[in-house]
């Protein structure tokens, strides 16, 4: 047990396709979990399941855009049918898919699809997942959240604000939740190199970013697994950060 301390435990995971999602995805099912991962791209889903599976794990792959109500509950009624319950929920869907433009430059239909893309996917899977949640064993919710929703930076005002109300979403959760026995925290992993390619850490020295680590994906798992196996009478409403400078 010791070396899989999610066995027996089911999982989903959103944003599952590629890069932190990816990863998570694969730790959870290398520590035991059955995994459920979910995305907007079946070949990139697909990719996960194959590794895992690859590796001894048992994970499915369902695609859907979390940022449609309508999607999101055909995808709760088709999981409704094969699984009883959910143990663990980590919603980490999200992005920024280019924003680079200050605020008054900024066109608002693609700056709310940015907020929606961090903020709207944890309200409809966080929202969706809670009958089946409630089911679970020690259940919780995980949100990935990010150093740019505790300070601005110019060119993410979209995403930091998506990522600022997701703070407070998963506060909010919590409370409700806490007399249920469903624990809600927030996850920030700090500035993460997902591509593959080479990618070494590193650390920043000058810019918006200096005297920071950048990461690898595995650099993060660590956290979310001790976020993954602490009972329900543990931390709720809380944030973990891996950054290193001040959020």
């Amino acid at each position: 047990m010791n070396n899989h301390p999610l066995h027996h435990r089911i999982a989903l995971i959103t944003g599952a396709g590629r890069g932190l999602g990816r990863e998570l995805a694969t730790a959870y099912a290398a520590a035991g979990a059955s995994v459920i991962c979910t995305a907007r791209t079946q070949s990139q889903l697909n990719k996960t399941v194959a590794t895992i599976e690859a590796a001894g794990g048992t994970a499915c792959a369902y695609a859907c855009d979390a940022t449609d109500e309508t999607q999101v509950q055909q995808f709760f009624e088709a999981i409704n049918d094969k699984f009883e319950r959910l143990d663990i929920v980590f919603l980490n869907a999200g992005g920024a898919e280019g924003e680079e433009l200050p605020i008054a430059e900024s066109d608002f239909t693609a700056w709310k699809r940015i907020v929606d893309m961090n903020l709207s996917t944890a309200f409809l899977m966080g929202r969706g997942s809670l009958p089946l949640l409630r089911q679970g064993t020690d259940p919780k919710i995980i949100t990935m959240g990010s150093g740019l929703g505790q300070a601005p930076r110019i060119g993410a005002s979209a995403y930091g604000c998506g990522k600022a109300a997701l703070s407070l979403f998963t506060k909010a959760l919590a409370m409700e939740l806490l007399p249920e026995g469903i624990t809600v925290n927030e996850l920030i992993p700090g500035p993460v190199g997902t591509d593959p390619d080479g990618f070494e850490p590193h650390y920043v020295e000058e810019g918006v970013f200096k005297g920071e680590y950048f990461k690898n994906p595995a650099d993060i798992i660590p956290l979310a697994m001790f976020l993954a196996t602490q009972p329900s009478h543990g931390p709720s409403g809380q944030t973990f950060a891996l950054n290193r400078r001040l959020l």
